[in-house]
């Protein structure tokens, strides 16, 4: 009885490991399956297209393009700003981050995606930090090419808005190396005010919602003949306050925080190229914006 018993007690040691075994491999295996499902997700709904995006069509005549883009301004900077607030939430401002994020796509194209908060210090305003946000965009074309050794980039368009905060960027660039040709064509949607809500010396806001164009009658994309890159993005611009010190936290200072997030895709050429020259655009395709920072900081602390 007593090796009966004995050999019960092994028994249902061993079948509680057993089970103990079964049930961590079900959590492991229902703990992975939520992991896939939470990416596969996550690269569904970023291919399915963005909470900022809305389809663009601008006519060729001066009178609808104005019209178009005005009717839509005060709808994307608002849905951008609370696109922001989702995304930044449980996050320190006041803390620099970068996150990023590229993958291929179905029809062969590439996708990069990147978030980030950077703080700057030292400076006289938020506006002096959106201004210089502002005229980067503006005039994108000078800034990559007199600072990129990898593309040389022009304009193909003159901005026609009259419509202040709105401005459009159809932009080629070529690749120094191979040659090889890139087209966007991208609304800047843009605003700046002063806002009750922000508990800082400095109540600027500023924000700037970038979409690409989807149709254009008047700049058409090439597409025979250049890779399409589509742009979509927004940058907040405000102040923060926060500890002077560790050795004194009740002593607040202020700082600018610049929120963005962008998201760039690279169509598949539509015409045979070289695999040397898709891996040369694919390396070049988020240089654009990654140039912004360094010229921001350039621009707002310049050396001697």
């Amino acid at each position: 009885m007593q090796k009966f018993c004995k050999a019960l007690s092994i028994m249902s040691d061993y079948t509680l490991c057993v089970r103990c075994h079964s049930a961590l491999s079900s959590w492991f295996v229902v703990a992975r399956e939520l992991l896939l499902t939470t990416r596969m997700v996550l690269v569904q709904n970023i291919q399915a297209g963005t909470p900022l995006q809305e389809k663009i069509v601008l006519k060729k005549d001066s009178a609808s393009r104005p019209e178009t883009l005005q009717g839509m301004k005060a709808r994307k900077l608002k849905s951008a700003e609370q696109f922001l607030k989702i995304r930044r939430a449980q996050l320190d401002p006041c803390k620099a981050l970068a996150e990023d994020q590229r993958y291929e796509t179905d029809d062969g194209g590439i996708c990069s995606a990147r978030f980030s908060i950077m703080q700057f210090e030292g400076v006289q305003s938020v506006k002096q930090v959106f201004d210089l946000v502002i005229f980067y965009f503006s005039n994108m074309e000078i800034s990559v090419s007199e600072k990129l050794e990898t593309l040389v980039t022009v304009r193909e368009n003159d901005d026609d808005s009259t419509i202040e905060g709105i401005t459009q960027n159809f932009l080629m660039s070529t690749t120094t190396n191979m040659g090889m040709k890139m087209e966007s064509n991208t609304i800047m949607f843009s605003d700046f005010c002063e806002r009750d809500d922000i508990p800082c010396p400095d109540q600027g806001y500023g924000i700037v919602v970038s979409e690409f164009v989807d149709v254009d009658e008047r700049y058409p994309y090439r597409s025979n003949e250049r890779v399409r890159k589509d742009v979509n993005g927004v940058i907040e611009v405000r102040a923060y306050n926060r500890p002077k010190d560790a050795a004194s936290p009740n002593k607040q200072e202020m700082i600018v925080v610049m929120t963005r997030w962008v998201q760039n895709t690279l169509h598949r050429p539509e015409f045979p190229m070289a695999v040397e020259g898709w891996q040369e655009l694919r390396q070049s395709m988020d240089s654009w914006g990654l140039l912004l920072h360094r010229t921001l900081l350039e621009s707002l602390h310049p050396q001697p």
